[in-house]
């Protein structure tokens, strides 16, 4: 197996022992100013997962509403698109948008008149 760099082109032909990589790991994160972690660390593996899934979760809400407040903004433009639409194309026969009040079973839903 051959040592790649991170933009998965090869560094070095042939097999590479883990001591190698970790060198090589470790000049490239020192090169890019990362620094290096000596020891396991006082997180566990439990809690990290535990702190990565609420974050997770907080993310996933808001992009659900994000999700959701865009789709009601593109139903009421749709919405305002076809009232308008309706509106002009009754303006052009002559006739009025139906009123609740004034609407008491002209045809247009179906009911008797009252």
């Amino acid at each position: 197996m051959g040592l790649t760099n991170w933009h998965g082109t090869t560094v070095r032909k042939g097999d590479v022992t883990i001591k190698e990589w970790r060198e090589k790991i470790g000049v490239f994160l020192t090169f890019n100013e990362r620094d290096i972690l000596t020891n396991a660390g006082k997180v566990s593996n439990a809690i990290a997962e535990q702190l990565a899934l609420e974050q997770y979760e907080i993310f996933h809400r808001n992009r659900l509403a994000q999700a959701a407040q865009q789709e009601a903004v593109a139903d009421d433009a749709m919405f305002k698109r076809v009232e308008a639409t309706v509106s002009r194309k009754l303006k052009k026969i002559n006739l009025k948008i139906p009123t609740p009040r004034s609407h008491r079973g002209c045809g247009w839903c179906g009911r008797s008149v009252v």
